[in-house]
């Protein structure tokens, strides 16, 4: 109501605080340091609303299968790296809850949007036996552990049935997430998915199913120590074996060292000069 100017859309409010966290602990960072910042999968949205669903879940509910997943969830160390099993009960999880709070902006219709992850964490947090958690529509009142536990028996209903769907590949989180590097064209054929990579949207490593980092670049001021890679190739060529090669390394957050030079520099490494005269 005081905010003075009008405030629309979802923003970022994960990535930068991670940052900023992992920057205050770096007073002379290497490019090693900037390399694993770049790369860095914890997932700071997973910590602050696990702190409020995982004490409201009626455990003595839940079935063999969901005290599985949900051992799972507890044992985590909230990274989204990607062997990790609990990234995939967590992102259903957190999508189903959001359904499930939210249900009321579905099904009336309204001009509004959702409220995003950051908020409804801080909504919950603060009001948690608010009047608006309970859906109008139901002939029951819900409460917060209600759709707290109700979300976590859909969400771990979507992962198994991912699960079932895909039995020639382990169950893991960049397998579920299956990051595809998309070519411009849109051509299944010309691109590449299921790319081993962790992160997700709202982490540093922001690599989530089709997008993420076009350019990784390390610069040493002062220094020619550069680092850099791309999700290609040294060939344009869908047909050359250099199309993709850099793909595998870009997902495993590796580095190749660039060749900086300056104006008129000569290089062993340059093999022609074009100039274009006006």
């Amino acid at each position: 109501q005081t905010f003075p100017y009008y405030y629309s859309g979802i923003f970022e409010y994960f990535r930068n605080r991670r940052i900023n966290e992992v920057l205050a602990t770096l007073p002379k960072a290497t490019a090693g340091d900037m390399m694993k910042l770049q790369n860095d999968n914890f997932n700071l949205c997973a910590k602050e609303a696990l702190s409020i669903l995982i004490p409201r879940v009626f455990q003595h509910r839940l079935s063999p299968e969901e005290k599985s997943a949900f051992s799972y969830i507890k044992n985590w160390k909230l990274f989204n790296d990607p062997h990790e099993v609990a990234p995939i009960y967590f992102e259903c999880w957190w999508n189903q809850f959001r359904v499930e709070l939210w249900d009321e902006f579905a099904s009336e219709k309204r001009l509004l949007v959702e409220p995003g992850s950051f908020q409804t964490i801080r909504f919950v947090a603060q009001y948690p036996g608010s009047d608006f958690i309970d859906n109008k529509t139901t002939e029951f009142t819900e409460t917060l552990d209600n759709i707290v536990t109700t979300s976590f028996h859909k969400a771990v209903k979507e992962a198994e049935k991912w699960k079932k769907e895909h039995p020639q590949i382990s169950f893991t989180w960049a397998n579920y997430k299956n990051t595809t590097v998309t070519h411009l064209s849109q051509q299944a054929a010309f691109s590449v998915p299921g790319v081993q990579t962790g992160g997700n949207a709202g982490i540093v490593n922001a690599t989530s199913h089709k997008k993420g980092a076009s350019w990784r670049m390390i610069v040493s001021p002062g220094s020619d120590e550069a680092y850099g890679i791309y999700p290609g190739g040294q060939s344009g060529n869908p047909g050359s074996k250099y199309y993709a090669d850099f793909i595998e390394q870009w997902g495993k957050g590796k580095y190749f060292k660039l060749l900086l030079l300056k104006p008129d520099q000569q290089h062993e490494r340059i093999l022609f000069i074009q100039q274009i005269e006006p």
